[in-house]
């Protein structure tokens, strides 16, 4: 069983992490982008306001004011530019890029985005206006080619304008700035998809199988998490036995030896997992907090069950009793079987199994009847009072000497303990190992009987003496008196 709840969490686990990775990348904000304009024709602005501002100082140079000067224009790498860039390429050059070049580069590369979208939209226009019955036979169909390859070059412009926005938030970008951008990559994904007809649903989704950027890396993701879990779960087998062999140097109580393991087992593989998800790109930090925030929530809603969580914490750091002991708690005598974090298993002498919450054991008193190795076993003989005091002390001292398993220190004590009404109490209590306890009483108690029957040692039964007095005579009854007659 604990197998197979191994391998449960570990497919949660593996679930999880794939969710994650796909959404990494996704937006998360929903604001508007304010539309940008063409690129070229910004350059060209740009470059014309440049010759104005030039031609105006050098016709009069005390004219302008540092406040009136144009910002400084920022210069892109050329290769920045290119669109028969490989995207990965295009991601490389994106890592020297500061935050004013990469916001830069969004305006542009939104600029792209907004012209592919306009030319998809004519595209989609004219596929609307053909008409099949007086149309060239073909026309359609080439027609929508056409616009597969449209919507092509749109979803690369659309790779370039996320990978901008993302290395622009990475770098600390503008928030409002980043949630625009975001924004505007939403909008057009959600009205492309509700736009779309089934020939591009086809082969957005056949060419999202195939592309690196689609099925073939989420598949290589899926088997990089596989192989990972693998990976930890060996780990974390191999540090549960280190573990296993420095806490046995250490001399803990098993109890805490098995919590420890169990603890160092799942911290290996969880660490692990989350150093996995973060070196394939996924931010972490949310799923961490959402973690937080969960915890908060079962605490508060599970608050008995965190408290026997809490004394099972105490119950192993404390140790009052072990793994095997005979304890008695919460009114229940009998062995520990097993010591959860939230409950302890007690199996009785007549062998029932019950189970007691920690809350409960920790807030009770513990009598710990094995926490020493050695027990003194308390057992009580009574004589008649015509008995020899002297011999019967002989009797008893030669019984307890030759039982093997009686130690000889702490030496046995053998008193005269009490006056009873019928009888006189000779105490004996020996010391012995405590898995002997039970095999010594019992075994004291025959030989004590058979001793004093061989000795002629009576053991009295509960006698009384009684005496009646009566003040008339019964004559039934020597020494009474009559009663008088009545006439």
């Amino acid at each position: 069983m604990t197998g197979l709840k191994t391998i449960f969490r570990a497919f949660v686990l593996l679930a999880l992490a794939t969710v994650l990775v796909s959404w990494s990348g996704a937006p998360s904000n929903a604001q508007t982008l304010p539309k940008p304009g063409d690129a070229e024709q910004v350059e060209t602005e740009t470059k014309a306001q440049a010759e104005i501002d030039a031609e105006s100082g050098s016709a009069d140079p005390g004219a302008s004011t540092g406040a009136d000067e144009a910002p400084e224009q920022i210069s892109l790498p050329e290769r920045l530019l290119d669109a028969s860039l490989p995207l990965q390429e295009f991601e490389w050059e994106l890592l020297p890029l500061t935050e004013e070049e990469l916001a830069e580069l969004a305006g542009i590369t939104g600029d792209a985005l907004k012209f592919a979208t306009q030319v998809v939209v004519a595209q989609k226009r004219e596929i609307a206006g053909i008409d099949p019955a007086s149309s060239t036979p073909g026309s359609l169909e080439q027609a929508k080619e056409t616009m597969v390859q449209l919507v092509e070059d749109q979803a690369q412009d659309m790779r370039r304008y996320r990978l901008v926005v993302n290395a622009l938030e990475a770098k600390g970008g503008d928030p409002e700035l980043v949630a625009k951008l975001r924004a505007y990559q939403v909008a057009l994904i959600a009205d492309q998809a509700r736009l779309a007809d089934r020939t591009s649903i086809l082969h957005h989704a056949r060419k999202w199988l195939l592309s690196w950027d689609g099925g073939a890396k989420v598949l290589l993701y899926l088997g990089v998490l596989a192989g990972s879990l693998v990976a930890l779960i060996l780990l974390a087998r191999i540090v549960r036995g280190w573990s296993n062999l420095m806490l046995k140097r250490a001399k803990v109580s098993r109890l805490l030896k098995a919590f420890l393991e169990h603890v160092f087992f799942w911290m290996t593989i969880i660490v692990g997992f989350l150093m996995v998800l973060a070196t394939l790109g996924v931010d972490i930090g949310p799923l961490v907090a959402l973690i937080g925030g969960a915890s908060f929530i079962i605490a508060f809603a599970m608050q008995d069950t965190l408290s026997n969580f809490a004394a099972g914490l105490m119950i192993m750091i404390y140790q009052p009793f072990d793994e095997g002991d005979f304890v008695s708690v919460a009114g229940i005598a009998g062995e520990v079987r097993a010591v959860s974090v939230v409950a302890t298993t007690i199996r009785t002498p007549d062998n029932q199994v019950i189970i007691i919450p920690n809350s409960r054991v920790w807030g009770d008193v513990i009598t710990n009847v094995t926490g020493s190795p050695v027990r003194r076993v308390d057992l009580v003989f009574g004589i008649g009072y015509e008995e020899d005091l002297q011999k019967t002390q002989q009797v008893l001292e030669a019984v307890v000497q030759q039982h093997p398993d009686v130690l000889r220190k702490p030496a046995p004590m053998i008193r005269v303990s009490a006056l009873r009404d019928s009888c006189v109490e000779f105490m004996v209590r020996p010391w012995v190992r405590v898995e002997n306890y039970w095999d010594v009483y019992w075994d004291l108690t025959r030989d004590v009987k058979i001793a004093f029957d061989a000795e002629g040692i009576s053991i009295p039964y509960p006698q009384r003496e009684l005496t009646i007095r009566s003040s008339k005579q019964d004559p039934d009854i020597p020494g009474s008196t009559a009663p008088d007659a009545q006439g």
